[in-house]
């Protein structure tokens, strides 16, 4: 496995973890992302990290690969308002742990 593809799997792994214990991230623990639907909160936060600075419709049809239920705006807009801001402070945490490396570039640790 070449680095890239372990630097991807450790996120993409630590995203599925943050999914078992999603209602410690949300601003309504015993109601968000409660019912199934197509957006998971491991969904939702995969997409975000994903995101390229394209109008919002075009990124979520090219993220679910033209499929006709594609999601609307105000489905994402809805669920990403559910999501705490210390949902990502927390991933940036636990990926930037997961690299137990001290190898340094001019003092500084380059993960990718």
């Amino acid at each position: 496995m070449n680095y890239s593809t372990e630097v991807k799997q450790k996120l993409l792994s630590i995203i599925t973890k943050m999914d078992s214990y999603y209602w410690l991230f949300t601003k309504h623990p015993k109601t968000d992302f409660s019912r199934k639907k197509k957006w998971s909160f491991e969904e939702v936060m995969k997409f975000m990290l994903t995101m390229e600075g394209k109008a919002l419709r075009d990124e979520l049809l090219e993220y679910f690969e033209f499929d006709n239920t594609t999601p609307s705006n105000s489905s994402f807009n809805q669920r990403r308002a559910q999501i705490l801001p210390e949902a990502f402070e927390f991933l940036f945490q636990e990926f930037t742990k997961s690299f137990t490396d001290n190898v340094t570039y001019n003092g500084l640790r380059l993960i990718a």
